[in-house]
């Protein structure tokens, strides 16, 4: 039990470290421990998943026209910009080992090897209201997601460090 709920091994752990391998290919630094964005769904009796929610900030405040020029956001996330160091997910943690390897290379594995033509589907999905042009959608997947999707391991792996957290 945490906290009155009981985690589930099979659900908890994996979304978690998904979300958080996830923020840090996308460099989303609006997901932090002062501000989750993660809504706790109950799914049965004792048992529940997690949704990640607002994405809206993840490439709000980029040059786009930077992008193409090769000046893309190859910088690491700190432990402050990571929900590795909110309270819950060092709680759960604690009690289930939310950094298993396996899990992590599972999702690491996915990431890298997520091909530019999946990035351009995800991506053409963006609604035309927002208005994101197509030389945009371009420079966001040749010059910023496919080159950033080589350096999460290392960022994940400086992020254990610097939270102190021995993977088994």
């Amino acid at each position: 039990m945490y906290n009155g709920l009981e985690i589930r091994k099979s659900t908890a752990p994996q979304a978690l470290i998904g979300i958080v391998l996830f923020d840090i290919w996308v460099y989303n630094t609006d997901r932090s421990p002062r501000n989750p964005n993660v809504l706790v769904e109950e799914i049965g009796k004792n048992s529940f998943r997690l949704v990640a929610i607002d994405h809206a900030m993840i490439f709000d405040e980029m040059e786009y026209s930077a992008l193409a020029a090769g000046s893309g956001n190859n910088s690491s996330p700190t432990i402050e910009d990571s929900l590795i160091s909110h309270p819950l997910y060092q709680g759960i943690h604690d009690f289930l080992g939310l950094f298993s390897s396996d899990e992590a290379e599972r999702v690491l594995g996915r990431i890298e090897s997520t091909t530019e033509e999946k990035l351009r589907d995800i991506v053409n999905v963006i609604p035309e209201e927002w208005e994101v042009k197509e030389t945009e959608k371009e420079s966001i997947i040749k010059h910023y997601l496919l080159p950033r999707k080589n350096l999460v391991r290392g960022f994940y792996q400086q992020l254990l460090v610097d939270a102190k957290i021995n993977i088994p």
